[in-house]
């Protein structure tokens, strides 16, 4: 059993198609298929369903493609430490940024002060088509849910918390209500809102938790991008919903944040590493450098 059939059935079992995987392999279809029958040979047994070009995976192949998974993880984490104990450094780290992006100049300063020639590659949107292939995108994530599912700080696929914060109201300095300290849902019926487009996990989260008290916003603007609804609530065209830890800039002399008292509506923010290959020193340091940038963010939140 050599490395490379396992590494061509393992394409073949994502790719599901014989021609497709021969593609990306950039090998003869009649070569691939003779490498996968030689496996099979080898095993003794099956490891596909077989319907003309199409093919998927049998129990027997579900269970090498488990195995095979296991033997690449540690090849590639055996292959990350000896280049670590022979110096080689790993000076780029990709960081996907799904949320908070509010933060991302503060975290890279504190990042590039922590760990001083390190390469930071900084990811807002995720194509697709990677996604779909089960590609990832970053070395480390930076994500919202819907929910707080944690246990012990960890969600079911591993992430960590790092940050809760209150949805709070954001409205221009002027306006009658900015002149209270706590306001109720009560109070916002017939304001007009500007919203970010559904495109934001972020507005997601916050329909879904203040729909939970039957409240549905009166949104007159939707808008793209968070410093464009800035701009707008200092032209006094409407209010919105914020988090107010991460989006602690919108707060100024334009600018109020108020609580909203029977409406406890938080959002979460995770930390997770990419999938599938070992993480490098420089990785996880990066990650420890979050995580203690959030911690200090945590530290900072206004009392409840």
């Amino acid at each position: 059993m050599e490395l490379n059939q396992l590494h061509y059935f393992r394409l073949a079992a994502e790719t599901e198609n014989i021609s497709k995987t021969a593609k990306l392999l950039h090998i003869s279809q009649p070569s691939l298929s003779q490498t996968i029958r030689r496996l099979e040979e080898e095993i003794g047994y099956p490891l596909f369903c077989r319907e003309g070009k199409r093919i998927g995976l049998n129990q027997s192949g579900r269970l090498l493609l488990e195995a095979v998974g296991q033997i690449e993880e540690i090849l590639e984490r055996t292959k990350t430490a000896i280049e670590e104990e022979n110096g080689q450094r790993h000076l780029v780290v990709s960081i996907y940024v799904g949320c908070a992006s509010m933060l991302i100049p503060q975290l890279l300063r504190y990042l590039k002060k922590r760990n001083p020639g390190v390469q930071y590659i900084i990811r807002q949107w995720e194509q697709d088509s990677l996604l779909s292939a089960g590609e990832e995108t970053a070395d480390v994530r930076i994500t919202s849910k819907t929910a707080d599912d944690s246990k012990d700080g960890r969600t079911l696929d591993g992430s960590q918390l790092l940050l809760t914060e209150h949805i709070c109201l954001a409205l221009p300095a002027e306006h009658p209500l900015a002149a209270r300290e706590l306001l109720y849902l009560q109070d916002l019926k017939g304001e007009e809102f500007i919203s970010l487009n559904q495109n934001w996990m972020l507005t997601r989260i916050i329909e879904q938790e203040i729909q939970k008290h039957a409240f549905w916003p009166q949104v007159t603007m939707w808008v793209d991008n968070p410093n464009l609804m800035r701009e707008l609530l200092r032209e006094r065209m409407g209010i919105a919903f914020i988090p107010d830890v991460s989006w602690r800039a919108f707060a100024g002399r334009d600018i109020v944040i108020r609580r909203i008292a029977d409406c406890p509506v938080k959002r979460h923010i995770y930390l997770s590493a990419g999938q599938g290959v070992p993480m490098t020193k420089e990785q996880r340091e990066c990650m420890e450098g979050i995580r203690e940038f959030f911690r200090e963010k945590e530290e900072e939140q206004p009392d409840t």
